[in-house]
């Protein structure tokens, strides 16, 4: 199984928090996803019952990291709180995945005719953040390009 070898990667690996910035609506079969690094900015406060609780917020000058799909072939965001960890499943990377072996991967199979014959291999992306799971099946390795806003 390959993994994404990207320099954002390593960067986005190294990160202490990871948020989701935007998920573009698509644009023909272009998927367009990006995260950024986020820190502590607040003291502890106290939120529905909840003491001690810190926001996380994405600074000014922050490095925003785009991962471009192109022809996908299906994708979801979940938000974080509703993610289930599952044992079975198969991937390397920690952050960002690549899946050799899911339950997306093996919805995706069933409910469309896309094939490792046509369009080609199918591979499963994740990318993952302090509030969404993104999955992405695709048969290309995303574009990463790296700016700030």
């Amino acid at each position: 199984m390959e993994c994404i070898e990207h320099p954002a990667v390593t960067s986005i690996e190294q990160l202490r928090y990871l948020r989701t910035l935007k998920v573009s609506p698509v644009t023909g079969t272009l998927l367009e996803v990006h995260v950024a690094g986020g820190e502590v900015l607040d003291n502890p406060h106290a939120v529905a019952g909840i003491h001690n609780v810190r926001s996380i917020s994405i600074p000014k000058k922050s490095d925003i990291y785009s991962f471009k799909f192109a022809n996908f072939i299906s994708y979801s965001v979940t938000d974080e709180m509703f993610i289930q960890t599952v044992t079975e499943e198969v991937f390397i990377g920690g952050r960002i995945r690549i899946y050799s072996k899911s339950h997306f991967l093996d919805c995706v199979s069933s409910a469309t005719w896309a094939t490792s014959e046509f369009p080609g291999r199918l591979l499963h992306f994740q990318l993952n953040t302090l509030d969404h799971t993104i999955d992405v099946v695709t048969v290309n390795p995303p574009h990463i390009e790296v700016y700030q806003d």
